[in-house]
């Protein structure tokens, strides 16, 4: 395959998308160490190598460091620094194996490579901020865990790429329409302050230390999504809850509440279960609730951004991707993607500009001033 020499705001922002939502199938996975990744947000990386030039992967990596700080709510953590560094590392070492070794390392490799790099920055800094010498001791499990992973990912990734229809259009120039200047023609006020206050409310979301208000505002963002148009399904919200809830249980701590055979239900691995699942769901509502058509940031990186928002927002109310006939799957949803129309109308324009409704916007408000309001509630009481 012969490589483009300029990329696309529609691919990038469709791969990034991609990334937030493979981060929050990965927060769903419990792990001994919060920092610790499996490194699903790579596939998109590993198939930029072979549709972008070095630019564009670059781009697509620090769009997925934001992208995994914001939907797993480790933006304003330490959390957040390893993953970064993890990430970028991961990304830098890929890039240059791919570019200066060229058909010498398979794909594969290149994955192994991007693991270890990000492994052994992450073991780095949890030595030098958390663990000591003790780190050494979690250096082979971790490196382990981050070789077996990358290799499956490779191999998947690998498969797919030679299979999918997507990627050969993508190189051909014929995936979709580069939609950076539809996005960021005449802007809508409205779509961007509902955007902005939910932005804001995703700090004081995470930090609610109460599991009740948690959920209650979990409650709170899906009723706020549902009124403003976005689907919602019970069943498949309710499965979500429990997988993650049942997964922390695997790894109890604090009181025994129940015993199920070998099985301890205790009270911290309870909660903690409750609380992420919690966090998971708000999260995505937060994103569905404040993402419509017309959101536009000023100049071509505000579009981008504007885009893969868009874009995540789509994948995370589509149809589940499932596990049979995933490639062929993921290659229709990407397809579909880059059909989807972002632009808004002269008519959705005309409405927000011309009728400015006081209302919209004190709705706009709600969910900001309920997370902080609880969050502060919580603080002084």
């Amino acid at each position: 395959m012969m490589k483009k020499s300029t990329f696309s705001a529609t691919d990038t922002a469709i791969l990034a998308a991609f990334c937030m939502f493979l981060s929050v199938i990965e927060y769903l996975i419990p792990k001994p160490l919060p920092f610790m990744r499996i490194g699903l947000a790579n596939v998109p990386i590993l198939i930029s190598l072979i549709i972008f030039p070095v630019r564009g992967t670059l781009l697509l990596s620090v769009l997925k460091i934001l992208g995994q700080g914001l939907v797993n709510g480790t933006l304003f953590s330490y959390i957040f620094v390893f993953s970064a560094a993890g990430s970028l590392s991961s990304s830098l070492m890929m890039l240059a194996v791919f570019h200066l070794l060229g058909k010498k390392v398979s794909l594969v490799g290149v994955s192994i490579a991007g693991a270890m790099a990000s492994n052994i920055i992450q073991i780095a800094l949890a030595r030098q901020f958390i663990f000591g010498e003790a780190a050494i001791l979690i250096a082979p499990p971790f490196l382990t865990i981050g070789l077996v992973s990358a290799l499956i990912l490779g191999l998947f990734t690998r498969s797919f790429i030679k299979q999918s229809a997507w990627v050969a259009a993508s190189l051909a120039g014929n995936a979709g329409p580069d939609k950076a200047s539809t996005a960021s023609g005449r802007s809508d006020p409205y779509s961007r302050f509902l955007f902005i206050c939910g932005i804001i409310t995703i700090p004081a979301f995470i930090f609610q230390p109460d599991i009740i208000l948690k959920s209650a505002l979990t409650i709170f963002f899906i009723i706020l999504a549902s009124a403003r148009g976005k689907k919602f399904k019970l069943l498949p919200n309710l499965l979500m809850a429990a997988g993650i809830t049942a997964a922390n249980l695997l790894t109890p701590f604090g009181r025994v509440l129940a015993e199920i055979g070998s099985l301890k239900i205790t009270q911290g691995a309870l909660e903690a279960g409750i609380s992420k699942a919690a966090l998971i769901i708000g999260l995505i509502y937060i994103s569905r609730s404040s993402i419509r058509k017309g959101l536009s940031f000023p100049g071509r990186l505000g579009s981008l951004i504007s885009l893969v928002f868009y874009y995540f927002e789509k994948i995370t109310e589509g149809e589940k991707l499932g596990r049979k006939n995933l490639i062929a799957k993921l290659d229709e949803k990407l397809f579909s993607l880059s059909e989807e129309d972002s632009s808004y109308t002269e008519t959705d324009l005309e409405s927000a500009e011309g009728r400015f409704q006081v209302r919209k916007y004190i709705t706009a408000l709600l969910p900001m001033l309920a997370a902080w309001g609880l969050l502060i509630a919580g603080i002084i009481l």
